[in-house]
């Protein structure tokens, strides 16, 4: 039986009235803080202008392009190291060298100061290696140089993933023919296989200065004044909301500068491989094996296992004294409002991700590239966005409600679960749809037309037909989100509730309050909850 025309007509309409308002939903706070360059100029964001925005832009600029170059050499050699050659331990380093991404740039920040501290264990070890009287070599961590390593520490598996599978996919009758032609292992690397791994390079670089400028934990606890620290101190410290959105205009500049950037540099470019046979290591022994194996287990060690062994060791000092009412209270809040906006958000992506396969839907790739963007901008620009838009609302209803009852002076909006949990799904919505529509093209549409022909809605084949054969996407998006937002620090502190503490921001009060001690277990536990992930989707790949 054929339905008639309007009904289709209707349900078209409303896939994509769906699709318009989760896209819409996405743009709202990019649109509020693009607006700010109307607003007028207050005395605050002229003072800004003349004394700060240039020390913002170099200190920025300076740390996205050292923790970049870091990151290249690290991630780079590792991933050649690991692809290239056959050592001792090289499977299990394959896995490990991704296993700092677990670790959030600010709580690596706050282990490396401990470790550098008077009474921690590196000064601790000089004054017993050392002579009597001697001077103990203490490098400055609490700088800029200091937020470089401790960035590149967190931020080289970016680099390392990517750049490692397109090494593995290279050809290796070609690695062969070059070396036949008398081409060494530089030559190879430099002439060769670097180039044709350019466009992962390239990716991977620009998430990596993403995530620096989005950074805020770590620069502000070493007192890096970046543009995301300058945010904060414009609306907390000196009270302009106004001063803080053209900040924050000027990160989403630079954000939309990385994307066009990424985009021209990767160009058309794409290399073929006339064979799928894979580059055969070459078995190294002796001391090429030993120091093969030290390169890469370095970034392991200062990336992973030092800071953690920091961790624990404050852990053990606070002993039960970090384990109260509070403490629970904190968990049941993080827990609570990372199930409930994994759950919003991965809701969002299968459908988003349902109603993008109608053969009628116009504008597809515009409404997939709007619905993702949240992903590529700083949780600060977006925190200020849906706070603003989210006070629009409070006082545009306040008006209502003064006018019809006389009442005013409430907030429906500002300071609830509702727009953290929104924020959480516009930051985030990117990680969930990626996988999930990639898991929906390897699904026949073939099925799913079957069900509709034998009268199935197509949300009912949505539910039967479609999200069985979806498992281990779902299961990896659902992943990939609550790690996410378990360890999100900037949109949370911005936007949480009054007294609403979760482990993130639990962490990051008691180190500013240098209550380190206090800040170890909460730490671990999102270390732990970020391992766990990482291995197995990591060492799921490592099998393949």
């Amino acid at each position: 039986m054929i339905k008639p025309a309007g009904n289709r007509l209707i349900r078209i309409r409303r896939h994509s009235l769906f699709l318009i308002a989760v896209a819409g939903t996405v743009a709202v706070p990019l649109g509020v803080v693009a607006s700010s360059v109307l607003s007028p100029t207050s005395e605050i964001w002229t003072h800004v202008v003349e004394n700060l925005l240039g020390s913002y832009l170099g200190q920025t600029i300076g740390l996205a392009s050292g923790t970049l170059a870091a990151s290249i050499l690290i991630g780079t050699a590792a991933a050649w190291l690991t692809v290239r050659n056959d050592f001792p331990g090289r499977r299990l380093l394959s896995i490990a060298l991704v296993i700092p991404m677990a670790l959030p740039a600010y709580i690596g920040a706050f282990a490396w100061s401990g470790i550098f501290d008077y009474t921690g264990p590196w000064q601790g070890f000089l004054r017993n290696v050392l002579p009597e009287g001697a001077g103990v070599p203490v490098p400055d961590i609490m700088s800029l140089p200091g937020a470089v390593f401790v960035m590149t520490m967190a931020l080289y598996p970016y680099i390392f993933l990517p750049v490692r599978s397109a090494f593995r996919q290279q050809s290796g009758t070609l690695h062969e023919s070059a070396r036949m032609l008398g081409a060494g292992e530089a030559r190879l690397f430099f002439r060769i296989a670097l180039p044709m791994a350019r466009p992962a390079l390239v990716g991977g670089g620009i998430l990596v200065m993403m995530e620096v400028i989005n950074e805020y934990g770590a620069v502000h606890y070493f007192g890096v004044n970046t543009l995301t620290t300058g945010i904060f101190r414009s609306w907390f410290a000196l009270g302009d909301l106004t001063a803080a959105m053209k900040l924050a205009t000027v990160l989403l500049l630079i954000v939309t500068l990385l994307i066009l950037s990424e985009k021209k540099l990767r160009g058309r470019r794409a290399y073929s491989q006339t064979t799928r046979r894979p580059v055969k290591p070459t078995v190294l022994r002796g001391a090429r094996a030993a120091t093969a194996a030290a390169v890469c287990a370095l970034p392991v060690l200062f990336g992973f296992v030092f800071p953690v062994l920091q961790l624990i060791g404050w852990a053990v000092s606070a002993g039960l004294s970090a384990v109260d009412s509070r403490f629970f209270r904190m968990l049941v809040n993080t827990f609570s409002v990372t199930g409930a906006a994994t759950a919003l958000i991965l809701l969002t992506a299968v459908l988003s991700a349902h109603f993008l396969r109608s053969p009628t839907l116009r504008g597809r790739k515009t409404l997939s590239a709007a619905m993702t963007l949240g992903y590529a901008v700083p949780g600060t620009v977006i925190a200020i966005g849906m706070m603003s838009a989210a006070g629009f609302i409070d006082r545009g209803l306040n008006e209502i409600t003064s006018f019809l009852f006389g009442a005013s002076g409430r907030l429906f909006l500002s300071g609830s679960m509702t727009v953290l949990i929104a924020s959480y799904a516009v930051r985030y919505l990117g990680v969930a749809f990626n996988p999930v529509d990639a898991g929906f093209t390897q699904v026949s549409g073939r099925i799913h037309e079957a069900a509709r022909m034998l009268g199935r809605r197509p949300l009912n084949a949505l539910r039967s037909v479609d999200l069985p054969n979806l498992p281990a996407s779902l299961k990896a998006a659902a992943i990939m989100v609550a790690i996410d937002v378990l360890k999100e620090l900037p949109l949370t502190l911005v936007l949480r509730p009054f007294n609403f503490e979760t482990l993130a921001t639990r962490a990051y009060e008691m180190a500013s309050d240098e209550r380190l001690s206090m800040a170890a277990l909460p730490s671990l536990i999102i270390v732990i909850l970020g391992v766990i992930p990482v291995y197995i989707l990591t060492s799921r790949k490592e099998t393949k």
